[in-house]
């Protein structure tokens, strides 16, 4: 049975890359679910590809950015992902309704009036739901609907399984470790030695985790440096899963 939807849709988004980035997972599953749907991303990249369904290219070529409104025109619904170019999109966008999902927080130099362009806001916490009412946003406007995960099934465990909490975020850079609570995440790993703590890494400043661990001689923390395409078989070796952020 098809959707009708999926013929007016349009995601905008900055960087798109769906292998490392939970944002544009999300994207991805909503892009390949509405068939016709069509997708633009300005990434901070020297990138560029273009397809049948998408076009991706490099923000600072400037010829190309006319395309914004001829793109547009083409389709009735504009659905902005909060991933970079935000504040662009949205001063930008015209020719109808705005639908704005705000993921981790918006840019704090992004005004009340600029977010009020969107029609419709969808967060998927309830802290960004604050945060945008303090911001100066209507209440009516917001949405909150928490990001869904494929079911994962039941499993059986050996009593004697030790109990595995998994980090729920792999930060992109190393200034961001203190923000997303690696470092609090460890401290506790050091009094909670009958725990096992899990943290992915995307393959990225591999040296530099690689170096607080073994710093720390951390035997309860194992750090899983690939990339996870499926999320479900990592999900199966947790028990819980915790977001130590500090700041946002």
């Amino acid at each position: 049975m098809g959707y009708s939807m999926s013929k007016e849709i349009i995601y905008w988004l900055g960087d798109y890359n769906p292998e490392k980035e939970a944002i544009a997972k999300e994207v991805k599953l909503l892009h390949n679910h509405f068939s016709s749907s069509f997708l633009f991303s300005m990434t901070p990249y020297k990138e560029f590809k273009i397809g049948k369904r998408m076009i991706k290219f490099y923000r600072k070529l400037h010829p190309l950015r006319p395309f914004i409104s001829l793109v547009e025109k083409q389709f009735r619904i504009s659905h902005i992902f909060s991933w970079g170019g935000e504040s662009y999109y949205l001063n930008r966008l015209k020719y109808g309704p705005k639908l704005l999902t705000v993921s981790g927080g918006l840019p704090k130099d992004i005004s009340p009036e600029t977010i009020n362009k969107a029609d419709i806001i969808v967060v998927e916490c309830e802290l960004d739901r604050q945060r945008l009412i303090e911001h100066g946003l209507e209440p009516g406007k917001i949405r909150l609907i928490y990001p869904g995960i494929a079911p994962v099934p039941a499993r059986t465990r050996a009593s004697s399984a030790q109990f595995t909490i998994l980090f729920a975020s792999a930060p992109l850079f190393p200034k961001m470790l203190a923000a997303r609570g690696l470092y609090l995440l460890l401290q506790v790993a050091e009094r909670l030695k009958e725990v096992s703590f899990l943290i992915l890494w995307r393959k990225k400043e591999t040296e530099f985790i690689d170096k607080i661990i073994n710093k720390n001689k951390h035997a309860n923390v194992c750090v899983i440096n690939r990339i996870v395409k499926n999320m479900s078989e990592i999900y199966d070796k947790a028990d819980a899963v915790i977001a130590p952020f500090t700041t946002s």
